[in-house]
């Protein structure tokens, strides 16, 4: 299984309509590619775990990195194992702005701590597949 997991910035100029066609396409494309995880939005900031095959991991990393709708791209852990998926279903919604801060400080947490702190929030989020 490969995982990344990013944060990223809803470009200047952007309004949010652009967030519901994000997570609107994302549910789509991600169940043809199978690539499971969570996407989360708290007003200005993106935090996602994307997990799946390598290639379509990679990929959608890449196409997410050049759209135009973020801005910051920061990739927090990325890292390929044997293990099972960590969210068997793909899930998007919203969270408090506060609930990001903590993956601001690039040096605040370790690339696990980061996986490990997302997936604690994960069912605190208003979350829907």
């Amino acid at each position: 299984m490969y995982r990344v997991l990013y944060l990223s910035h809803l470009a200047s100029g952007r309004d949010f309509s652009v967030v519901a066609q994000i997570l609107h396409v994302s549910r789509e494309r991600n169940q043809q590619l199978g690539v499971t995880g969570a996407l989360v939005f708290d007003g200005a900031r993106f935090c996602q775990l994307i997990e799946g095959p390598r290639a379509h991991v990679v990929s959608l990393a890449q196409r997410i990195q050049a759209d135009p709708r973020h801005t910051g791209y920061r990739v927090l852990f990325e890292n390929e194992d044997g293990s099972a998926r960590l969210l068997p279903r793909w899930l998007t919604g919203y969270c408090e702005p506060d609930d990001l801060d903590v993956f601001e400080d690039g040096t605040a947490l370790t690339a696990a701590q980061a996986l490990q702190t997302f997936l604690q929030r994960v069912p605190g989020w208003d979350l829907s597949s």
